[in-house]
């Protein structure tokens, strides 16, 4: 900062620093005696399968597909995401189109008039 910083900006700059020292202080406080960070439990089945759930029941090939891909860019490798998909063309195309971009389809279950799709982010 110097004399030109407006005093929107220093507050803005401001609260960004106190925000960083309590997220710092609540890490540090995380720590063991060794200053290790706890290890993550492993969540239940359900949980590490699919983490987000994206219901294109009723939309058409292809803006299913396109839908899929949009939100899988937001995922990190490795996410899962579930889609709920309708019977026929859908079902013939969207799996085996992610399957061609590199993703991996997990699970495939039938469910009343549609389908459950788990797929993990490559």
């Amino acid at each position: 900062m110097n004399e030109k910083t407006s005093p929107g900006q220093r507050r803005d700059k401001f609260s960004y620093a106190s925000k960083f020292l309590k997220h710092i202080n609540e890490l540090y406080k995380s720590m063991d005696s060794t200053f290790n960070f706890p290890k993550k439990e492993k969540s239940s089945e359900r949980d590490e399968i699919a983490r987000k759930i994206l219901d294109l029941k009723g939309t058409p090939c292809p803006i299913n597909y396109v839908k899929v891909k949009l939100v899988l860019e937001k995922l990190n490798q490795g996410d899962t995401l579930e889609v709920l998909l309708d019977e026929g063309e859908p079902m013939d195309n969207v799996p085996q189109s992610l399957e061609n971009d590199g993703h991996q389809v997990l699970k495939i279950e039938k469910q009343d008039g549609f389908y459950r799709v788990v797929v993990k982010k490559r």
